[in-house]
């Protein structure tokens, strides 16, 4: 009988719930899960849909190295200007000043047979002589300085003293000198200083081995006297003592004191040591 009754009742108590009632289409997946109405694997797949998976921002490293490499390279290029910056002030600073050990000591000797030309308004007269040249030369860097003595013998006996100073450009060196000229010929004395301005030009012969060549000049003026001086000397360097070369050439000088032209001229030999 209360069978019966609960029967009769079931479905008035279903439609009184009729509100509360959701279909399981409309269930929420977490609902599903919660109350066992899906499968095991529909409930990781669920799980799965329900796990957030973030995007991972990708390395690159080309974006972060390039940069830093770049920097590198100019730091060590700066510094690279930086040192050849402080070395080319080293090589200034040593170039401009004068060191003991960085002298070269040259001596040279020549030997000239020269005539002697002399004339004025009495007359002319001729005369052959032998010449001796002693050289000593101090170059410290781009500084030479030298003092040269030039003496011929017979009667008439001259003596020209030269103290100079050249500073060397490459193959040129320009420089200037105190002078005193001196002769002794008879009747006909005298001596007079004088100050020169003068200049050379040293170079190697092209395809030729140990050949090399001078070109010097010298101009002078005093209160009495005018003065004209050059040389061309060839030079050949000794292979076995390569400090040394033995020297040939033609050189001249000339002057002129008081209305009297003084001309000395002809060949000459020598020899050339560097210490």
């Amino acid at each position: 009988m209360k069978k019966l009754i609960l029967v009769a009742i079931t479905p008035f108590i279903c439609f009184a719930q009729m509100d509360d009632y959701l279909p399981l289409s409309e269930f929420s997946d977490d609902k599903k899960i919660e109350y066992n109405f899906t499968e095991k694997q529909k409930k990781q797949e669920l799980k799965k849909k329900k796990t957030v998976v973030e995007p991972v921002s990708e390395y690159k490293e080309e974006i972060v190295q390039t940069p830093v490499k770049q920097e590198v390279e100019v730091i060590e290029v700066r510094k690279s200007i930086l040192n050849d910056e402080v070395k080319q002030e080293d090589v200034l600073e040593n170039k401009s000043s004068f060191s003991i050990d960085n002298n070269i000591i040259e001596v040279k000797f020549e030997y000239s047979p020269t005539d002697i030309d002399i004339s004025s308004s009495a007359g002319s007269l001729s005369e052959s002589a032998n010449a001796f040249s002693p050289i000593i030369s101090v170059q410290n860097n781009n500084d030479k300085f030298s003092f040269e003595f030039f003496m011929t013998d017979k009667k008439f006996e001259t003596k020209v003293y030269k103290l100079n100073y050249k500073r060397i450009f490459d193959k040129f060196k320009i420089g200037a000198g105190l002078n005193r000229y001196e002769i002794s010929a008879n009747s006909l004395k005298a001596r007079e200083n004088y100050l020169s301005i003068q200049g050379n030009y040293t170079s190697n012969i092209s395809n030729i081995n140990n050949l090399w060549f001078d070109v010097e000049g010298s101009l002078g003026k005093g209160d009495n006297i005018d003065a004209l001086e050059y040389k061309f000397t060839l030079g050949y360097q000794n292979d076995e003592f390569k400090e040394s070369s033995y020297i040939l050439g033609y050189k001249g000088k000339e002057f002129e004191s008081d209305g009297v032209d003084l001309s000395y001229k002809g060949p000459f030999i020598g020899v050339k040591t560097l210490f």
